[in-house]
């Protein structure tokens, strides 16, 4: 990914020409710490978009809730499970675009 270039026209003046191939991802909305209550359902749901309109994926890194599920969309992860015990789960919800390069995430525990 090539991310700026310099041409030099004299030793005094030059020009900068900004060259973006790509932008990762932004994380528009979601939260960075989820508390539950036992014996109820919870639901969290992270929105991003991509700056070039590319297609973008989310993946997960870290250990989810037991029996949670996960309904994505093109701009969306929600997440959802019964709490039924006290546990602990520490994960990352990451937004990929196309070029798999580039990513942002929400860190939750």
């Amino acid at each position: 990914m090539r991310f700026f270039q310099i041409t030099w026209k004299s030793v005094s003046n030059f020009s900068f020409v900004l060259l973006v191939d790509n932008f990762p991802p932004e994380i528009l909305s979601g939260p960075t710490e989820v508390n539950v209550t036992v014996n109820t359902t919870a639901n969290l749901t992270v929105t991003a978009e991509d700056p070039n309109n590319d297609p973008m994926t989310f993946n997960v890194i870290g250990s989810l809730p037991k029996g949670s599920q996960i309904v994505t969309t093109a701009s969306s992860v929600t997440l959802t499970w019964n709490v039924t015990a006290d546990e602990v789960s520490i994960f990352q919800l990451v937004a990929v675009n196309r070029k798999k390069n580039n990513q942002d995430s929400v860190h939750l525990k």
